[in-house]
């Protein structure tokens, strides 16, 4: 019988809504056409990957942007744009998180940056129903701040290992299936979210039949 006692969020897609084309939308606005070659170009060098890790700094990312698209960028625009595809927060799914802290320890997992990161934060303390983004988790832990970030296996050893938990009494909820695959490898339960998160749980618990499907490979 699976028992979980633990629930690893991811954020984006899952928490909190996120939209690309805004962000393409935005960058057009400020004469970068074609934002499907600048995230291409930008995969290639790692620089998302690099930023996430916190192993280049905001300046610089801003830096490899201008040097990608050859346009003399201030670091306002770029961040504008950049933010851009951060949509926002949905009081319903905090609310969620509110009502199940009782019954499970509830952490978050997200591949992030500080640039985006000072953007949502905002947000959140704009939302007037809620004090803390912080008080919401057991723990959050960011992939800038721990140095590392998802499909990589490391992470979440970082994150079972720091919080002491059973992989086989945790559930990881995301979006992704890159993502969850190598959580499931090493016992972690996972769920890959193809619908609102809200729709797992009822009554403050996951639903029987979520949990019953918990034990099927992905």
């Amino acid at each position: 019988m699976t028992v979980i006692k633990n629930i690893i969020f991811d954020f984006g897609g899952v928490i909190y809504d996120i939209d690309f084309n805004r962000a393409r939308n935005a960058f057009a606005e400020i004469g970068v056409a074609n934002f499907d070659e600048l995230y291409s170009q930008a995969n290639q060098n790692h620089l998302f990957e690099k930023l996430e890790k916190d192993l280049i700094s905001p300046d610089e990312f801003r830096s490899e942007i201008r040097n990608i698209t050859s346009k003399a960028l201030s670091d306002i625009e770029i961040d504008a744009a950049w933010n851009a595809l951060l949509v926002g927060f949905c009081n319903e799914r905090l609310e969620l998180l509110q009502s199940i802290r009782n019954n499970y320890k509830i952490f978050l997992f997200s591949n992030t940056n500080r640039i985006h990161y000072a953007h949502f934060l905002k947000q959140f303390q704009n939302l007037t129903n809620f004090k803390s983004f912080d008080g919401l988790f057991v723990k959050s832990f960011f992939s800038f701040d721990i140095k590392r970030r998802k499909p990589d296996v490391d992470a979440y050893f970082y994150i079972i290992e720091n919080m002491k938990l059973i992989p086989e009494e945790t559930l990881f909820i995301d979006d992704s299936l890159q993502n969850i695959r190598p959580a499931g490898e090493i016992g972690i339960k996972c769920w890959h979210l193809t619908d609102e998160v809200t729709t797992l749980f009822s009554n403050n618990k996951l639903k029987q039949e979520i949990i019953d499907q918990l034990s099927w490979d992905l």
